[in-house]
């Protein structure tokens, strides 16, 4: 498989740096108010009370939130200076062992989501930020044990596949009716429900799985991460206020939305090709 959508090994530095920017800044905004003076806008910077909403008339957590995001996508996404196909597997079998993990963190991260504790903030902020810094430490642990190859675990087809697709698919429609309806009851808590489901969804095999369809699989995925990474970046400077806070939460599950959408998009395309001609190996996702 021939390595793609990687930058030159150089931006691997641009990128640390950025990123270690990035977090400073923002561990210093959310844990010690501190923010940077030059980023005032309007009357200046307000303390922040509630999580998710700080900042004020200051863009110190906007500038943290996309150099850490960028910065880690640019560790992540550059090449080693020895790239191969077996990087690239390692790669993308990292990344989609990544979204499982920290999936289930933040599942269990949410269970406060009540008492909307520091816990749960770090959830709804820090999402991308964790997914990616995971997704870093899980590649280079692999290329430091020098591992050419390694597996995802999946779950089995039955019961878990079907049994995490049906009930995520009932809390979505729900939560798509409670905003749809503006109904008087927080999509936060259904969020709960959702996480864990859409977790059993993504982590179990497809019915009929072979070789080609992982392939699919963790391609898509790498594209759902770098689609939502990009969006959530644009999103964090264009929306603002209780807007936002619905972004975040969104944000919890939109990897994983994205994810099937085109997972099983490029299925049914992959299913057509093979009924119209010779076997294909993987549709092509440069």
């Amino acid at each position: 498989m021939k390595p793609t959508l990687l930058l030159p090994h150089y931006f691997k530095i641009i990128g640390f740096i950025t990123a270690a920017t990035g977090i400073i800044i923002g561990a210093l905004f959310e844990f010690d108010d501190r923010y940077l003076p030059f980023l005032d806008y309007n009357s200046g910077h307000q303390s922040h009370t509630v999580v998710g909403l700080g900042g004020g008339n200051n863009f110190t957590d906007e500038v943290a939130t996309t150099l850490a995001i960028l910065g880690l996508m640019l560790i992540g996404f550059s090449k080693f200076k020895l790239e191969n196909q077996q990087t690239a597997i390692l790669r993308l079998k990292a990344l989609y062992w990544a979204v499982l993990v920290n999936v289930g963190l933040i599942a269990i991260l949410m269970l406060n989501v009540i008492n909307f504790s520091h816990s749960t903030g770090f959830a709804v902020d820090d999402n991308l930020i964790s997914l990616l810094l995971i997704f870093i430490g899980r590649l280079y642990y692999l290329r430091l044990k020098r591992k050419k190859q390694t597996s995802v675990f999946y779950l089995s087809y039955l019961p878990f596949n079907l049994v995490g697709k049906i009930t995520a698919i009932i809390f979505i429609i729900g939560l798509s009716i409670i905003i749809g309806f503006d109904l008087k009851i927080g999509p936060e808590y259904l969020l709960y429900f959702i996480l864990p489901c859409m977790l059993l969804w993504i982590w179990s095999k497809e019915k009929n799985e072979d070789a080609d369809v992982e392939l699919i699989r963790l391609k898509t995925m790498r594209l759902s991460v770098l689609i939502n990474c990009v969006i959530f970046v644009v999103l964090t400077w264009t929306i603002y206020g209780v807007a936002y806070l619905t972004v975040q939460f969104v944000a919890l599950i939109s990897v994983q939305l994205v994810f099937v959408i085109i997972f099983y998009a490029l299925i049914y395309k992959a299913s057509k090709s093979d009924d119209k001609g010779p076997p294909i190996t993987a549709p092509v996702m440069s």
